[in-house]
């Protein structure tokens, strides 16, 4: 038979070879029913034999004009054509010898294997299951079956049909032991993955096949065991044209108050693995941040955080995923004064698609406690309460990460004490990474969330009851109900060095349009940092 191809890119290298003869062997000594039907069929196969397919076909097709009905001639004619690569001729005359006689298995095979070089899969696996009911030690059927399933990520099922795969001919003894080690590689089996590939290579060494293994066994190979801790430093400046969120119109004089100032940063962040095996990761974390104001001493942050992460690596039906689950607990302080507690948990499910694209589901729960008082004293302008969010993002890579898409949603809902602060909210983000010259990457991303208010602000209406009762107000009357649209705009670029050093130059851009004006505001921020991880 011709050539076979194959659809994946791993093994396009092989095309050009020709794989050996499918009718089954001693086909030339069996009887002929008629002449000179039989003495063309012998004709055919010494021509066949000769590997002169075309010459082959002539007299197979001489038979089959003499006798279209006779179910072996079809069969000869049939697997002539998929020797000259005629795929749908050879499939068109295999399904009549499959009608004529429907329990040859050597009609069967040749039929699933015309379907298989089409990557008609789904119509070729009936005809190798029919032939491996009654010879499942076949040449090379185990392998067809395990290829279908490979294609289709059953993994468990595909290894099976491998494993029992039974070939005389090496090029299909090195292509099975590859696949076999691809699948091992897939169901999380490296050890035996690598050995499998390894064993490809010396069946065939200077094949294309067998040097493409060799560069997976390389890459699928165990490595050595990461670090179980980690640490990261990271300190810049930066500069903040709005620290104080003033509002963008003249409110309570806000804008005449000072809200630009540049600033420094600092970052420390320590990880260490608890377990760290190859389905299971939890990891403890701590991080401390400060963003010290030169001219706004009162707005001078530092925040403290604990962590905990799990992952445990598995599958979902034929997809890899990695079920997540976090713990963070984070306190800030406010020119020195804690103003913000949080108790965070998040469960996360990620599926990997392909190579190529994942998907990110997320569901977080936040329960945030404010120490500062309220604003004039109103229990409605409590922060204090539960913030519910679900979300998903889906990312698409390209070469191997360096450059990459994300597409998200979220919708979250803050059931807060005060009634100012209840929203109900949706978020939409998208975003890009490309790595240019030098290993450069530059980043951007946009994000727009809507927050749905539905109570009456006490706030607005407390200064709009005190305009009304002559005193001065700026901005007022204000709208009572508030619906916000948050636009949120962020740039960087970011370059990694040798000895784990990096630099990057990062832009952030909020504009958040209010109803209520005090809310509606605007803020740029640039920050420069440096850092360093180990």
């Amino acid at each position: 038979m011709g050539p076979v191809r194959r659809p994946l890119l791993i093994a396009l290298v092989l095309l050009g070879w020709a794989l050996p003869a499918a009718f089954p062997p001693g086909a030339a000594a069996q009887p002929r029913s008629t002449e000179p039907v039989g003495v063309y069929i012998d004709r055919g196969i010494i021509e066949y034999d000769d590997r002169k397919y075309a010459e082959a076909l002539k007299n197979f097709l001489e038979a089959l004009q003499i006798d279209p009905e006779n179910a072996e001639v079809r069969y000869f004619v049939g697997i002539a054509y998929l020797a000259l690569d005629q795929v749908d001729q050879a499939i068109t005359h295999l399904e009549k010898a499959r009608q004529l006689d429907p329990a040859d298995l050597d009609i069967a095979f040749n039929l699933a294997v015309a379907y298989f070089t089409k990557e008609e899969y789904d119509r070729g696996q009936p005809h190798f299951l029919f032939v491996h009911g009654k010879e499942p030690r076949r040449d090379n059927l185990g392998y067809y079956l395990g290829f279908i399933h490979f294609q289709r990520k059953e993994y468990e099922k595909a290894l099976a049909y491998f494993q029992e795969n039974v070939s005389s001919d090496v090029r299909f003894q090195q292509q099975n032991r590859f696949y076999t080690g691809l699948t091992k590689h897939h169901l999380g089996r490296d050890e035996e993955a690598t050995r499998d590939l390894e064993e490809a290579v010396k069946l065939r060494p200077d094949a294309p096949l067998g040097r493409t293994a060799k560069l997976f066994a390389e890459a699928v190979a165990p490595k050595p065991a990461p670090r179980r801790y980690r640490v990261e430093v990271r300190g810049g400046v930066s500069y903040d044209d709005n620290a104080t969120l003033a509002p963008t119109s003249r409110v309570l004089e806000l804008r005449t108050q000072p809200r630009r100032s540049a600033a420094e940063i600092a970052l420390l962040r320590l990880e260490y693995d608890l377990v760290a095996t190859q389905p299971d990761t939890l990891t403890a974390s701590y991080q401390i941040f400060s963003n010290y104001y030169n001219s706004l001493q009162n707005l001078d942050v530092l925040n403290h955080t604990w962590g905990a992460n799990y992952v445990h690596r598995a599958r979902l039906g034929t997809l890899p995923a990695w079920y997540g689950a976090q713990y963070s607990y984070d306190y800030l302080e406010l020119d020195g004064a804690v103003f913000l507690s949080r108790h965070t948990g998040t469960a996360s499910l990620t599926l990997f698609e392909n190579d190529s694209n994942f998907t990110l589901f997320q569901y977080r729960y936040q329960d945030k406690d404010f120490r500062s008082t309220n604003t004039l004293d109103l229990r409605k302008e409590s922060r204090d309460g539960q913030n519910h969010a679900l979300g998903a993002t889906h990312i698409l890579a390209f070469a191997g990460g360096r450059h990459f898409v994300r597409l998200g949603y979220q919708f979250d809902a803050d059931d807060t004490i005060g009634a100012d602060y209840r929203y109900f909210g949706q978020k939409a983000s998208v975003g890009f990474q490309v790595t240019g010259p030098w290993e450069i990457r530059f980043q951007a991303g946009y994000d727009f969330q809507f927050r749905d208010y539905p109570n009456k602000n006490a706030l607005a209406a407390a200064l709009n009851k005190q305009s009304r009762e002559g005193s001065f107000v700026q901005g007022a009357p204000f709208n009572v109900m508030r619906r916000d649209g948050d636009h949120t705009f962020t740039a960087s670029l970011s370059r990694d060095f040798p000895y784990g050093l990096s630099a990057s130059l990062d832009f952030f851009k909020e504009r958040n349009s209010s109803t209520f004006s005090l809310f509606d505001f605007d803020r740029n921020v640039v920050t420069l940092s440096v850092g360093w991880k180990y």
